[in-house]
């Protein structure tokens, strides 16, 4: 995400198992990564912007609201 503008959720979520070196993102997998993804959330570190998720602007993104 940080090499992107922002990914929508669910390629964010193939994304991230690639980078963790899955080669399929079955039912755990998709589960933890999006429990992941709701942290960040929760912490201010990621954001939604439409269907994007987006690094928050406290991050490095200015032009996340």
């Amino acid at each position: 995400l940080g090499h992107e503008y922002g990914l929508p959720k669910d390629a964010l979520i193939r994304e991230t198992a690639e980078a963790m070196g899955y080669n399929r993102t079955g039912d755990n997998v998709r589960e933890r990564i999006e429990k992941a993804i709701d942290w960040l959330l929760k912490q201010g570190r990621v954001t939604v912007y439409g269907d994007q998720v987006v690094p928050s602007k406290e991050i490095g993104n200015p032009e996340a609201s």
